[in-house]
């Protein structure tokens, strides 16, 4: 149980007795629970302020008796996301900072965590620090240009400002294209696995969820609506969902688990088209594959058995045996985008909100180089240069309005 606030020691005294190891009491003096009394004087705490933190043994019941019992002292419950907002406010974390404490209560996957904790630790900042750097220098190159006007002094000549702006765009680019695969990577991806009957797509989904989820076996037609699980590739979160075999059904339940079957495919970020390898491809595949023209992968099953062939784009697998999964795997990652980012410095954004600014910012830079090269006097291109500046400043929440902070704080859970 954690307090925050001028009053912390006060209140924390009322009802928690001892310097480190000591004691939680009740209202007529009475030992509840020994308890770790933890003090951290402002600024030295998350929040900047004075901080106590008291565990106690994990009871629910006397967890709940703790927290009645600060409140009964003169604290109260905190808002969602407000130990996170006083660190914000108090200068202890920038804003990317406090959205990336979010997405590491929220991560599913070891690799939602690392990325989190890199951003926890600073790395949206720090890879704008360089660019915002650039373009105050730039912006007051031609504050300069204009205070010399009067001398014919020109400090700030056409070439000079491409020179400048250039790679300034390149890198806000860049990076606001990286949410393509930072929105995966935050998100999850949902995969839908369609063919015709007995293709082994349940069998192809248990071995890519790594557990027997689908009911497999040689009757036509068994599985009857979608059945899903999700699993990690590579710390990606994946939704798969296995789909009824498409075909004509031979019943009003088939019917409409095939009608499922091509919702699932149309909601899908990406479709797995399962052929059977070991016979010829047949109407029904050749319509299958039509109908996921777009965002798919095709896989021809059954690599295991002596008469298999696989056509030109399809990935060999047997889901009997498990040859080419790990290879199908790669092609999965690839599909959803995994070159926009680079894996080992986590070069990439997994806000909508950081991803929106920096469109804004790089919007504003392709602004100024057009007012260069129309030579545009240097006033009206400096409002481009200050227009992209400003949505730099907005995702570290240096001008940030107050509706936004409580849009963003809203989604934490309580007590963080």
């Amino acid at each position: 149980m954690r307090l925050s606030g001028d009053t912390a020691f006060e209140v924390a005294a009322k009802f928690g007795r001892g310097k480190r190891v000591g004691h939680l009491i009740d209202a007529g003096e009475n030992v509840v629970d020994q308890v770790v009394i933890s003090r951290f004087r402002a600024p030295r705490s998350y929040t900047g302020e004075d901080v106590v933190e008291i565990s106690c043994h994990g009871s629910p019941v006397i967890l709940r008796f703790c927290v009645e019992r600060a409140c009964a002292c003169g604290a109260r419950l905190a808002e969602p996301g407000e130990f996170t907002l006083r660190a914000f406010v108090n200068g202890r974390i920038d804003l990317p900072q406090a959205e990336a404490v979010r997405d590491l209560i929220d991560a599913t996957t070891l690799y939602q965590a690392r990325v989190a904790a890199r951003q926890v630790e600073g790395s949206v900042a720090r890879m704008l620090a360089p660019w915002k750097a650039q373009l105050i220098e730039c912006i007051a190159l031609l504050e300069a240009g204009i205070d010399f006007a009067e001398d014919d002094v020109s400090v700030a000549p056409p070439e000079e400002l491409r020179r400048r702006i250039g790679p300034l765009l390149v890198g806000v680019e860049k990076l606001a294209a990286s949410f393509a695969y930072g929105r995966l990577v935050h998100d999850g991806v949902t995969l839908a696995i369609a063919g015709r009957p007995n293709v082994g797509k349940s069998s192809l989904f248990n071995r890519l969820v790594e557990q027997d989820r689908a009911i497999v076996t040689d009757i036509p037609g068994t599985t009857r609506d979608t059945v899903s699980e999700t699993a990690s590739i590579e710390g990606v979160p994946v939704r798969f969902v296995d789909t009824a075999g498409i075909r004509e059904g031979s019943d009003l339940v088939e019917s409409l688990g095939i009608e499922r079957s091509l919702r699932a495919m149309a909601d899908a970020d990406l479709t797995l088209v399962v052929l059977d390898g070991s016979v010829a491809s047949t109407p029904q595949d050749e319509s299958i594959l039509q109908q996921a023209q777009g965002r798919r992968l095709v896989i021809a099953n059954k690599s295991d058995l002596p008469e298999f062939h696989s056509p030109h784009e399809a990935i060999a697998v047997s889901a009997a045996t498990g040859a080419g999964i790990e290879e199908l795997k790669a092609a999965i990652l690839d599909a959803i985008g995994r070159a926009a980012a680079s894996e080992d410095e986590f070069g990439f954004i997994t806000s909508l909100r950081q991803s929106q600014l920096l469109a804004e910012c790089a919007g504003a830079l392709r602004a100024a180089e057009k007012a260069v090269d129309e030579n545009i006097p240097h006033e009206m291109l400096l409002l481009d240069l200050y227009g992209a500046l400003h949505p730099l400043d907005a995702i570290t929440g240096k001008t940030t309005a107050d509706d936004i902070l409580n849009r963003i704080f809203s989604t934490f859970c309580i007590g963080k």
